[in-house]
């Protein structure tokens, strides 16, 4: 799965970048303004993957959407972009808190997982075609921008587990906690390809962690999604996003983490 998973990131970042040295038009570093855009989002996802269990024993794990909802306590996804001339930054992040209870013949488990995934990334426009119905191509006035971009950056994962386990005999509580934490560097291409002035295709992808300091072996993500405006600065989008992780555990075993699904929101843009 990793090495399909890359094969397919790299292919989708070669047509990326085909796309932009192909081009006709490149980008005019004086025709685009500062431009804030705003996202809220939810990411219906499920996961899965293996793992290696203290015992060496390799294990297979699926969870869907439905059960991580149903265990769903709080949840915040939102995204921050600031466009300047050819150069772009841009803050995604999701917040999540899960908990769950669990009884046995002898004991009851009860767990709490808070999970926090940021990416942060720079961009650079290779390519950019501005069309427009008004003079000023600013927010408030019909504009639809093709761009192929490059972007570099960072990405977050990090997780706290808590697990308190209660004995039914006695009702002695033991509780312990769990923590990783890792920052994976990633590099990738971004693409808005509009049909019309209202409706767009939207692609990013991005590899990344190679194994440098605490980071994955290999982090890689492909969101895709189609947006639709309501006016020049109100949108909705709807995709996909396959987010995976590769890394090795003290057994030196491969491990492999994905988060999978579709992925819907509103943007705001001035």
């Amino acid at each position: 799965m990793p090495r399909r998973g890359s094969a397919l990131i790299l292919a989708i970042l070669m047509v990326l970048l085909a796309a932009s040295v192909g081009a006709d038009e490149p980008a005019d570093p004086e025709s685009k303004p500062k431009i804030y855009t705003v996202s809220l989002y939810g990411w219906l996802m499920a996961i899965e993957g293996d793992f290696v269990s203290p015992d060496g024993t390799e294990n297979e794990f699926s969870i869907p959407f439905d059960e991580i909802f149903s265990r769903l306590e709080s949840v915040l996804q939102a995204s921050l972009e600031v466009d300047i001339a050819r150069w772009y930054l841009i803050f995604d992040g999701t917040w999540a808190t899960f908990a769950g209870g669990y009884d046995a013949s002898l004991w009851a488990l009860d767990l709490e997982l808070k999970q926090q995934i940021y990416d942060i990334k720079a961009g650079y426009d290779l390519y950019r075609r501005v069309e427009s119905d008004s003079e000023d191509d600013r927010p408030g006035g019909w504009v639809w921008v093709s761009t192929v971009d490059v972007l570099v950056g960072a990405r977050y994962f990090g997780s706290r587990t808590t697990t308190t386990e209660t004995s039914k005999l006695s009702g002695e509580s033991k509780m312990t906690e769990a923590k990783q934490s890792r920052w994976d560097p990633v590099i990738g291409a971004r693409g808005a390809f509009p049909f019309s002035r209202r409706w767009a295709l939207n692609v990013i992808a991005d590899l990344g962690g190679f194994g440098i300091g605490n980071a994955a072996e290999f982090t890689y993500q492909l969101d895709a999604s189609v947006s639709y405006r309501f006016s020049p600065t109100i949108a909705a989008f709807a995709g996909y996003r396959h987010l995976g992780y590769s890394f090795e555990s003290e057994a030196d075993v491969e491990n492999l983490i994905t988060q999978r699904g579709p992925r819907v929101g509103l943007s705001a843009s001035f």
